[in-house]
Parts: C-alpha cells; structure tokens; sequence
C-alpha cells in the first residue's frame, strides 16, 4: 500500500494528435469570468505557419438553424513552439453543453471539436490520508472535501467507497456530511491485508467525482 495523495480536479484534459501533425489541449470545464486557453502545438516541421480558429458554440437548446457562436478566437503557430489560443469568458456566459469547434488552415486542415461545461459551480476535489505506506492491522485515516472555484466549501453529501487492490468494496458509505463541508473516517486494516494500491472512491450528491490512491 503505497503513496498518499492530495488531488484536485479543475478539469479532464481534451488531446488530439492526427498523424503525427498536431497536439491540442483544452480544459472540459471553465468557469466564467476566467479565460479559456487551448494549448497548440505544430508537430509537422516541414510545414509554414498555422493558422488555428476556435469556435465557442452553444449546444446548450434545439436550435433549427443549428448551434449558436458565442465567441471566436484566431491564432497563428510555428512548428516546433508551443502557442496557446486564449478565448475570454464572459462573466455572466454559462452553458452546460457548449461545444469548442476547432479548425485548422493552410498550409495544414484539420477539424476537431470537444464539448466543455460553463459554469460557476465546477467542484474540486480533496482526499487525503494521514500516511503514505500502512501496514497490517494499522488505522487509515482520511478526509475529504470539496471546493468551488471561489474556495467556497460544498457542504452537500457524499459517497465514497474504499476498494482493496483487486477492486473489493471493503467499505461504502453514502449521504455523508461534515462540519463545514470536511468528513473524517477511518478503518482498520486487518493483520492479513492485501498487498498493493488501494483505492478511495468520491462522489459528490452533483456526480463530481475523484479518486485517490494509498
């Protein structure tokens, strides 16, 4: 049983790499009021500058004439050095299914989208555990909690599990709260544990959800 973790998630991580051509990456969740920043890199060398667009479109509603552009921002990239493509969010802008289109000009096309959440309620994640390697018959001690991006504290419930190396459930617990938004628990380990990573699994009442290893 090994490695104590403290894990925050602000957001997954969107990356694609066509041939060998390009490598982007840009965050799922964005919070209004920050900037959206999308990370380009050219892998092709024997190529000239790339022109790249990014399209912020709302998914968000039924729209017959298809999806709503909300925002729109260009960049041009050299091969071979990193560039990032920023694209402000408006403070008041929310969308629950917005779609980022984004597109590549001569002398390399592509097309490329990944779909991202606007809002103001994006939660991080806490876990953590007293100590980094236990040993058998010994206590785990752990915490939990989870902040907005303000690091306003979510005071909602949770359920978590804990899981042996082979992904039994040792313990589930669900509509657990704490004071001021932090749950402490502990278990005990047995004197003929199983060996190896051992697994805390963390969902919120709002399905964010996080994973820490020990």
């Amino acid at each position: 049983m090994k490695l104590n973790l403290i894990l925050f998630v602000f957001y997954l991580v969107f990356q694609e790499c066509q041939g060998g051509k390009y490598f982007i990456s840009a965050p799922r969740n964005v919070v209004p009021g920050t900037a959206y920043d999308i990370s380009v890199d050219i892998l092709k060398q024997d190529i000239g500058n790339v022109t790249v667009e990014a399209i912020l479109q709302d998914y968000s509603f039924s729209i017959p004439e298809g999806p709503k552009s909300l925002l729109t921002a260009n960049g041009t990239f050299s091969p071979g050095v990193r560039g990032t493509l920023s694209m402000p969010i408006d403070f008041n802008l929310h969308c629950s299914y917005c779609r980022i289109l984004l597109k590549g000009y001569n002398p390399l096309q592509f097309e490329q989208d990944i779909f991202i959440q606007i809002s103001s309620d994006i939660l991080s994640i806490l876990i953590q555990t007293d100590k980094a390697i236990y040993k058998p018959k010994e206590r785990v001690n752990f915490r939990i909690l989870a902040a907005y991006y303000n690091l306003q504290l979510y005071t909602g419930t949770f359920h978590y599990e804990i899981l042996d190396p082979y992904d039994n459930k040792i313990n589930v617990l669900s509509g657990v709260s704490g004071t001021f938004g932090v749950v402490e628990g502990f278990f005990d380990l047995s004197d003929q544990p199983s060996f190896g990573t051992w697994k805390i699994n963390v969902r919120t009442e709002v399905n964010i959800s996080q994973r820490a290893y020990f």
